[in-house]
């Protein structure tokens, strides 16, 4: 399922897949904004959430950056990347490793996980 429904116009897509519970699927977003109209600099990011159906409604059970990119006036330019890895087995593990470009290496990765008591992921 992939569906484009973002604010002011920006791209956002929706994948389900199965992440918390064996069978159960979760919504994941990826959303993706920027300005341009800034005299100062341009920026550009993109975002993944996923949620997940709790009661009534969704929640979002966790939210990171993609990609980040700024340029100032003097057209300076930061990149920065974060790669998203899931583990293979229900609750998945998600690790994140951000890696900006130009540096050495990229940052140690964080990885969390599905707290079921509440209902979100945590930092492991």
């Amino acid at each position: 399922m992939r569906g484009q429904a973002g604010a002011r116009g920006s791209p956002r897509t929706l994948t389900l897949i199965e992440l918390t519970q064996q069978g159960r699927k979760v919504v994941q977003t990826k959303d993706q904004s920027g300005s341009c109209d800034d005299p100062a600099g341009s920026a550009s990011a993109v975002k993944t959430a996923f949620f997940e159906a709790q009661g009534p409604g969704l929640k979002k059970i966790f939210e990171t950056p993609t990609y980040d990119s700024t340029t100032q006036a003097q057209g300076r330019q930061l990149i920065a990347r974060w790669k998203l890895s899931l583990g293979k087995t229900v609750a998945k593990e998600i690790t994140v490793e951000r890696c900006v470009e130009g540096a050495s290496e990229c940052e140690a990765p964080e990885v969390y996980v599905y707290a079921r008591a509440g209902g979100k992921y945590l930092r492991k």
